[in-house]
């Protein structure tokens, strides 16, 4: 889906895949999924700015709203719509 937006994706289904990228090009948009519990998007979330300090995080929850800013570079939404997650995703990096 966010291929089809023009987007560029690199997928990373677990903590290996992870610490596998490249520094370069660096992330600039990680998207925690809904099937991670609150602690696992913590910790992934911590991993991530580890890897790449400048990369914005939108956590996928069962939170009931639209997009919201919870912390610097960290954002919150439930974005099942899959033509408002694009969007959500394109409000985030700017675009």
């Amino acid at each position: 889906m966010l291929e089809q937006a023009g987007f560029a994706v690199v997928s990373a289904c677990s903590q290996g895949e992870i610490d596998c990228l490249p520094l370069n090009p660096a992330i600039e948009l990680a998207v925690l999924g809904h099937s991670l519990s609150d602690e696992e998007q913590t910790t992934i979330a911590d991993d991530l700015r580890a890897k790449w300090p400048s990369a914005k995080i939108l956590h996928l929850t069962e939170y009931q709203g639209s997009l919201e800013r919870v912390a610097q570079n960290e954002y919150r939404s439930d974005s099942f719509d899959p033509s408002q997650f694009v969007a959500d995703c394109r409000q985030i990096l700017g675009a």
